[in-house]
Order: C-alpha cells, then sequence, then structure tokens
C-alpha cells in the first residue's frame, strides 16, 4: 500500500476576522452580511474553522472592507499541513 501525503493550506482566519473588525466590521455586522448566526460567527471568533463555503464568504467581505491587497496577503499567509 502507496502512503499519500496531502497538505492543506489553512488560512488564518482569527486574522482575517481581525482585520474587519479593524475596518468596523463587528462581529454582530458579520451575521447580518453572511445571513449566519451569531453563534456561528461566535465560533470563528474563538478560532473555530469555518466551512469551505463560508470562508469563501468571509474572504469576498474582507476583498470588499480591506482591500484586494490585504486578502491576498492572507492567503499567502495561509499555512500548510496534513
Amino acid at each position: 500500500m502507496t502512503d499519500i501525503l496531502v497538505l492543506v493550506a489553512r488560512v488564518h482566519w482569527l486574522d482575517v476576522l481581525a482585520d474587519l473588525r479593524a475596518t468596523g466590521v463587528s462581529g454582530y455586522r458579520l451575521t447580518n452580511i453572511m445571513l449566519t448566526s451569531r453563534s456561528t460567527v461566535q465560533s470563528w471568533e474563538k478560532g473555530s474553522e469555518p466551512s469551505h463555503s463560508y470562508g469563501i464568504a468571509i474572504l469576498e467581505v474582507h476583498t470588499r472592507f480591506c482591500g484586494e491587497a490585504l486578502t491576498a496577503q492572507r492567503v499567502r499567509e495561509a499555512r500548510l499541513v496534513w
């Protein structure tokens, strides 16, 4: 049997959320923008990994409020894990 190593890039979501807060996007406002529950956003603020679809949506909101350059930087900073 051959072992397969899979590397996954993990975004630093706490940094992304901190950037949003710095531009005035509170957890409450993010809840309204993304049409999700407050407890979902709070779980991300505590370090939970958002699902892929929520992650894409968060990055779109981040681009809108923080600019393409900072969003691209956050994606480049994603760490590789297996």
